[in-house]
């Protein structure tokens, strides 16, 4: 199909069109494995993650599951590919814990994340609708559910939570831009600590950036303390039937 052009019916803007790249639901990633926090028993120490795979030999796009219960946050932290495996790594906080000897509290790493994968189709099906462009490159593939957003998230540097609508089962695409260092201490004793951020759900119609701890380093030297929270955006999508 050439030449398709759809609108929002209440809004006027465009939700679909044969000249633009349709993303659609390729599946859920394959857990690997979940890292504990490292270096447990050494003066520095740094949280978990875990490591998931999806094969696919074109670009993709990832939407984190948010829970409202079980789950301190979640945050999408690497992409890499290799021939056609992708490898994706997750910061899922859990409601437990981690303590290591060199101090500081971790959140343990959940096994579970919903790891919902759109791309882009490196082939046609039997049946359904493919869009192509007016130079005739094939850019949708109809038969797979399109990534559509539920809401568009857009916080600036200095907002910490966002009004979201009434959703089964959320899920988020984009990165909750938070960084921050601190250092307390003095002489030849200090406590070095770094966070980054996540998104926060707790069921109701608000989504929260927060922040879990990354690394905690006890040294003779302090660390510059400083703290990013730019601007960031997201989108919200209904991840309920995706399978």
């Amino acid at each position: 199909m050439f030449g398709i052009q759809c609108t929002n019916a209440s809004t006027g803007e465009l939700t679909i069109s044969s000249e633009a790249y349709t993303f659609g639901y390729l599946g859920k990633a394959t857990f690997v494995s979940s890292t504990p926090a490292q270096n447990v028993d050494s003066l520095s120490s740094t949280s978990g993650y875990s490591t998931w795979t999806f094969t696919s030999s074109g670009p993709i796009l990832v939407a984190l599951g948010l829970k409202s219960s079980g789950q301190t946050g979640v945050a999408l932290l690497s992409m890499s590919k290799s021939g056609s495996t992708w490898t994706i790594t997750t910061y899922d906080g859990g409601t437990g814990s981690v303590s290591p000897s060199s101090g500081g509290t971790y959140d343990a790493q959940n096994t579970t994340t919903d790891v919902y994968v759109f791309g882009f189709p490196g082939s046609l099906p039997a049946f359904g609708v493919a869009l192509y462009n007016a130079a005739g490159t094939l850019t949708g593939d109809l038969s797979r559910m399109p990534l559509t957003p539920a809401s568009r998230i857009a916080l600036a540097d200095s907002v910490l939570a966002t009004t979201i609508p009434v959703l089964t089962k959320p899920a988020i695409i984009g990165k909750p831009w938070y960084e921050q260092k601190t250092s307390s201490g003095s002489g030849v004793s200090y406590v070095n600590q770094g966070y980054r951020g996540m998104w926060h759900w707790t069921g109701d119609n608000q989504l929260h950036r927060a922040e879990y701890l990354d690394s905690y380093e006890n040294s003779d030297s302090g660390v510059t303390p400083s703290l990013f929270r730019g601007a960031c955006t997201g989108i919200l999508i209904e991840a309920n039937g995706l399978t």
